[in-house]
């Protein structure tokens, strides 16, 4: 079977599974305790991630937070990032649900949520961006690649009409990991999850900028880790894996990049050349490699991936959207009429897919598109 659903999760790469077994045996003790050398030997294991990680994204260690995940990440801003006389929140449509299904909460609550509208290619509408911004707001959060449709976001205009607003910034990172080079510098949060380039499921990390860290408080309190903004005893097979993954990713980046960019130009020629009416949903040149998002005319995405569940993994949508079976948000978000959000279909090429393996599945998707047409 061939997995193509690398935006959902990534296969834990064998050096990072190596490395965090060898963790697992040796060293067990709490990074909390500093009374001996098992407390101290787990506490220079988080210190080395701590560090690789931030080296990955060429930030200081200590604007570097572990959490869970992204969503805890994300959670954590949103709900406990504050600033005297500012409150309302400003973001898109196209958000991973960790983002719009919190701010619907905070709406209950009685915070002001701003709207900015992307365009058909899902790229936020800058103009209207400034507008939100001409009122004062706490908080701008923006996926800074999408995890549906791969639409890199302008995010060097965005950060600028941050400052000149003097307006937070908040951005989720964890598509862009992997895929491009990140630049943090005027961002004042970033979430991000292991899972999505290569490490494992269950951490994730959280850069809090450190002109920034005034404005935020734990979302999780107790023993005070992570410097008071992350309480909990600290996962150290986990944020090990964390680190050795970006560790990879920041050596590796450029090649990852290219082989990933030549899979995903072989598989969109063969589909545009054996499907025809199809067309590619998102940005066509400013998004991440490996992801195509494809609507294939007069053929239903659920038939199409039901039909290839034991020979090709594929989804229609994010997986936290596709567990409810909803109509995918981001389709929706960038105006595309139902009939194309039900014929859409979302390929993703990891680093470790093959050109065989591209071939063969391209096949397969013609193959199985034609007759259900």
């Amino acid at each position: 079977m061939i997995y193509l659903d690398n935006n959902a999760s990534t296969p834990l790469d064998p050096r990072v599974a190596d490395y965090m077994y060898a963790v697992s045996k040796q060293f067990f003790g709490n990074p909390s305790s500093h009374s001996h050398k098992y407390g101290w030997e787990a506490e220079e294991i988080i210190n080395i991630a701590r560090e690789s990680t931030a080296a990955m994204l060429d930030v200081n260690p200590k604007e570097v937070i572990f959490t869970s995940c992204a969503t805890e990440s994300i959670n954590t801003v949103l709900r406990r990032v504050s600033r005297k006389g500012r409150k309302a929140i400003i973001t898109t449509p196209i958000e991973h649900k960790a983002v719009l299904d919190t701010v619907s909460d905070l709406a209950q609550q009685g915070c002001e949520i701003r709207q900015v509208r992307v365009d058909e290619r899902g790229s936020i509408d800058l103009n209207m961006l400034e507008e939100k911004l001409k009122k004062p707001a706490l908080l701008v959060s923006v996926i800074a690649a999408n995890n549906e449709i791969g639409t890199i976001q302008p995010i060097k205009e965005i950060k600028s009409l941050c400052a000149k607003y003097d307006t937070l910034l908040h951005l989720d990172i964890t598509q862009w990991i992997g895929k491009a080079t990140i630049n943090l510098k005027d961002v004042h949060f970033a979430s991000f999850s292991a899972h999505k380039y290569y490490g494992p499921k269950g951490v994730g990390g959280l850069y809090i900028s450190s002109d920034a860290v005034k404005y935020i408080r734990p979302l999780i309190t107790g023993g005070g880790q992570e410097n008071g903004l992350r309480s909990g005893t600290l996962n150290t097979v986990g944020i090990a894996g964390i680190g050795k993954a970006s560790e990879i990713i920041s050596t590796e980046l450029h090649d990852i990049i290219e082989h990933v960019t030549e899979l995903s130009e072989i598989m969109w020629e063969k589909l545009s050349g054996g499907l025809g009416e199809i067309s590619l949903n998102g940005h066509p040149t400013s998004r991440i490699p490996g992801n195509i998002n494809i609507s294939i005319g007069r053929a239903s995405a659920d038939k199409i991936l039901s039909k290839l569940a034991s020979k090709v993994a594929l989804s229609s949508s994010s997986a936290c959207s596709s567990e409810h079976g909803a109509l995918s948000h981001v389709l929706r978000g960038i105006g595309l009429p139902e009939d194309k959000v039900r014929s859409s279909i979302r390929i993703g090429i990891g680093r470790f897919n093959t050109r065989e393996e591209i071939n063969q599945a391209a096949d397969l998707i013609i193959e199985t598109a034609r007759n259900i047409r």
